[in-house]
């Protein structure tokens, strides 16, 4: 039950750390991770929400959608579709998405375009966005490490013993077919002099 927890536990801070690392650098196109900062979305997608977003489907009315804050493009929103209204414009016409947080009473004042989505989201965990923003401060960082080498320290003992009985093994198995290997082999050599001999 012991080593069960500690498997468990390694699992859930692998998790955390997989999860950072792609809500932060995003290495996967067309894929998204977000952490919901605030309660705008409230009741259906609250504060420490952890995001899953794809901008790989079209978009329609209702869809909640994660978009860069015209005010600050470094700032990302998530926000429901409320409508679309085009413009013509010098390349043709432009498509706009008219959107609204679940918990405002109105709609926002900005109009977004498709290209500012960042994708369509599709999952949510609720509260997992706090585990991310706690490994990010340097204390849950410490944490997280110290918890990972206290688990290797812990089950060093036991994946030396693993690791011996399997050389063991490994020789062991091995070691018997290079005996029997090298005892046909001088049979066969003894039979081929005798050979000899009588040929003489």
């Amino acid at each position: 039950m012991k080593k069960f927890i500690k498997i468990l536990i390694a699992l859930i801070l692998f998790s955390i750390c997989s999860v950072s690392y792609f809500e932060r650098f995003n290495p996967i196109k067309d894929f998204g991770l977000y952490i919901v900062e605030s309660d705008s979305m409230s009741p259906n997608i609250k504060k420490g929400y952890l995001l899953f977003s794809s901008k790989n489907t079209p978009y329609e009315i209702d869809d909640v959608v994660t978009f860069s804050y015209p005010y600050d493009l470094n700032k990302l929103i998530s926000h429901r579709i409320t409508g679309f209204m085009s413009e013509e414009g010098p390349n043709g016409m432009n498509v706009y998405f008219k959107t609204k947080g679940d918990a405002n009473t109105s709609e926002d004042p900005w109009r977004i375009k498709e290209s500012s989505v960042k994708g369509k989201v599709f999952f949510s965990v609720p509260l997992f966005g706090y585990l991310i923003f706690f490994i990010r401060n340097p204390i849950g960082y410490l944490l997280t490490i110290s918890g990972f080498a206290i688990l290797m320290i812990s089950e060093s003992n036991d994946i030396f013993l693993e690791t011996l009985s399997s050389y063991q093994s490994f020789y062991r198995y091995f070691g018997i077919k290079i005996i029997k290997f090298k005892t046909w082999r001088r049979k066969f050599k003894s039979r081929l002099f005798e050979n000899e001999v009588e040929e003489c």
